[in-house]
């Protein structure tokens, strides 16, 4: 069935009430349900012995495991920000996405056979939750769960340590200065887990921002004075906007670095986690508090000071399909399909002809596999002319995913490249990805579209993409506009000009029976069937990358103890790379030098953090990011080092390397995306291209930057190729 929604209700918070164990998780992020519940069904009845099942559970090279892992990474790095990515941190903790996939499968398989897994005792359990939540909580509350932790070691062989477990919570922890300074948020995370009801305080009558400005006279001064700049230009709407209105602000982005300055004053700091205040929080808060104070008065007769009038933005957005392929209109599918926004589920855009407008098809039990998925796919035919091509009145998604296909609609879900018995693989087809918000998700998350081509998994069918808005700023553009078979070719051939001896990107290339190229596959696609060398980085990093590092600096940015971006300073010592940040916060990084999938992707999956306080940290995210780009580039160690000492390899310096011609000039690179960009297809062909300037993800906001005044129409055209054969008279010529 159809499920309408109310577009006026407000979007989910998902972060709200954090989960607290796996079932907690799959209730509240149901994209995860989705796929465990799917997974569940088909192996429910299967022969635990039989071939079949072990393909699909049996450990990491598992099929199960790939589908856990790929939701996983696609809910955490969607464009522009998923709706359960801050529901799905919170409750990994300290587990890496790879943990989370195998905690999954490991209650899939237990689920299947009749039972759940469960822990050893029920204080156990507690415990484990208490462990997973670790990553995600203050320093002051990694000190209360390691006491009750420590509490609850000293009860498990006591027959009524439950019970006395509750009395110490409730009389030694709950009442404790240390559990009361925390964030009411934290507490009632932490009571959660140890399944105590805690009943917080009455709250009093104290604005926890007036409270600050009570407490710290210097916060007070400084607001006045930013009061008084607002004052000054509150007959000139334009410069009212510039100051206050927007993530963008200068007076949040003023507030934002007093507040980051004074976070060192233990007596700040703590009044801060006491309210339940964040940096940008508070910020957000004296912006708001300072509107109140000093309301725009607008133009013209009227009635007086008010507020900002907001426009209204229509709930759809033009998305154009453009057909040159030499293909019919009616040979030509497109399937759409994400998270529906308002109520959370997955679902496909179901399309009626007689109308031609899309609704929400929300997916029965979010069971991946109820409906079938080949039903929802519309033909080019069947959309409605527009000049240049066929329109799609395209409505909010999250997360979201077109399909465009050529002679066949798309009949899986989630098309699996690698999987033999898939028929999608039998047909030409590719996938934009794209966020699309009608309404502000939060002060950080505006509306707006966030849209993107990618090749980081394979080339087949390249397609185009062009945003426009009636803002006069040229149009963006991505991918590739040109003949599909001349571009496979020149990739082909570029491919081989670069290969090694031993061909191993050339493995990388497909082929139909007739012998034209089917798909080029990335390399980090070809790693468990064997077809690309799990160690095909060893040499490199184990002679020279690495030991350049034992002796030179390597400076990255990466983020803080205080949430801001710093730089941090790393050396190669003992087999491990150890960063200092300017803050004296430590990261160590060992290096995966025999596994390629850990620098293809940068994926902190692949790089297991066992020697960290703080597991799985933004920090260390971005300090293997770099590595990771700094070896896909090829850029020299020797780069790194300026006249005075090291550079700070920065994403602007790579993209200086890039300019300068340092790309590319290491023995161990991946040659999969410098052939791409080289033959001309202009969208991401390794995960972290943006950092050397290579990605294409487009955004348009929908309102001009003038105090969310003007809606800019944005439009997005996706084009196909031409898919007639190529014309050019020798096919493995790459293009100068």
């Amino acid at each position: 069935m159809t499920i309408t929604t109310n577009r006026d209700i407000p979007v989910i918070d998902a972060i709200q009430d954090p989960p607290t164990n796996l079932d907690d998780l799959l209730s509240k992020v149901p994209p995860l349900k989705a796929i465990y519940d799917s997974q569940l069904n088909e192996i429910k009845g299967m022969d635990p012995s039989s071939g079949a099942y072990k393909d699909r559970v049996d450990g990491p090279s598992s099929l199960h495991y790939k589908s856990y892992l790929a939701v996983i990474q696609s809910i955490l790095n969607a464009p522009g920000g998923d709706l359960y990515a801050p529901a799905l941190k919170a409750a990994m903790g300290n587990l890496s996405p790879t943990d989370l996939a195998s905690e999954l499968l490991q209650k899939e398989v237990a689920a299947a056979q009749g039972g759940q897994p469960t822990p050893s005792s029920p204080l156990q359990g507690i415990e484990d939750a208490l462990r997973r939540a670790e990553g995600s909580l203050t320093t002051p509350g990694k000190e209360v769960a390691e006491d009750i932790c420590t509490e609850i070691d000293s009860l498990k062989s006591d027959p009524d340590g439950e019970a006395k477990f509750k009395a110490f919570i409730a009389s030694q922890i709950y009442p404790s200065s240390e559990f009361q300074n925390l964030a009411p948020s934290e507490q009632q995370r932490i009571a959660g887990i140890v399944q105590v009801p805690f009943v917080p305080p009455a709250p009093g009558p104290t604005d926890p921002v007036q409270a600050m400005l009570d407490k710290f006279p210097e916060l007070n001064d400084y607001f006045n004075l930013e009061v008084n700049d607002l004052k000054s230009v509150v007959n000139d709407p334009n410069a009212y906007n510039d100051r206050v209105v927007g993530a963008n602000a200068l007076h949040r982005i003023n507030f934002r670095q007093f507040i980051g300055a004074h976070m060192q004053d233990p007596a700040f700091a703590g009044l801060m986690n006491q309210l339940g205040l964040t940096q940008d929080g508070l910020a957000d808060a004296l912006v708001q508090k300072e509107i109140g104070e000093v309301p725009i008065t607008p133009p013209g007769p009227g009635p007086g000071p008010g507020p900002t009038p907001t426009p209204t933005v229509p709930t759809t957005f033009p998305m154009v399909v453009q057909n040159p392929s030499g293909k019919d209109d009616s040979d030509v599918y497109v399937r759409i399909q994400g998270t529906d926004p308002m109520t959370g589920n997955l679902c496909y855009l179901s399309y009626d002809k007689t109308s031609g407008k899309f609704s929400y098809h929300d997916i029965p039990n979010n069971t991946v596999g109820s409906d079938d998925g080949s039903a929802y796919c519309v033909k080019l035919s069947d959309l409605p002319q527009t000049a240049g091509g066929r329109l799609i009145q395209m409505l909010p998604l999250a997360s979201a995913r077109m399909f465009v296909s050529v002679g066949a609609p798309i009949q899986w879900h989630e098309p699996d490249l690698n999987n033999g018995n898939d028929p999608d693989n039998q047909t030409i087809w590719s996938m934009i990805e794209f966020t699309a918000r009608d309404k502000p998700l939060d002060a950080h998350h505006p509306a707006g579209i966030w849209i993107n081509y990618t090749a980081v998994d394979d080339i087949n069918l390249p397609l185009e993409l062009t945003t426009h808005t009636t803002d006069g700023k040229p149009d963006q553009t991505a991918g590739f506009s040109g003949n599909r078979e001349e571009l496979l070719n020149t990739i082909q051939t570029l491919m081989q000009r670069y290969d090694t001896p031993e061909g191993n990107w050339s493995k990388l290339v497909q082929r139909n029976g007739d012998g034209t190229i089917s798909r080029i596959m990335a390399a980090k696609q070809q790693l468990d069937n064997g077809v690309f060398p799990k160690d095909f980085f060893q040499n490199y990093l184990e002679q020279t990358f690495l030991p350049f590092f034992a002796d030179h600096d390597l400076k990255v940015d990466a983020v803080g103890l205080d949430g801001t971006v710093e730089c941090y300073t790393g050396r190669f010592q003992n087999g491990v790379l150890v960063f200092t940040g300017e803050d004296g916060n430590v990261i160590k990084v060992s290096p995966q030098t025999d596994n390629a999938a850990a620098w293809l992707t940068g994926a902190s999956g692949q790089w297991p953090d066992t020697l960290n306080p703080n597991p799985g940290s933004d920090a260390y995210k971005d300090i293997i990011r770099d590595l990771s780009a700094l070896v896909n580039f090829g850029i020299k160690p020797e780069a790194t080092q300026g006249p005075g000492g090291a550079s700070e390899v920065t994403q602007s310096w790579m993209i200086e390397q890039s300019q300068q011609g340092n790309f590319y000039q290491t023995p161990a690179y991946n040659v999969y995306a410098r052939a791409c960009h080289e033959a001309g297809l202009d969208a991401y062909a390794y995960d972290y291209a943006e950092r050397g300037g290579q990605d294409k993800t487009e955004y348009s906001p929908f309102y001009t930057d003038a105090g969310n005044q003007g809606y800019l129409q944005p439009t997005i055209t996706v084009s196909l190729p031409d898919l007639s054969a190529a014309s050019y008279s020798n096919r493995n010529e790459a293009r100068a």
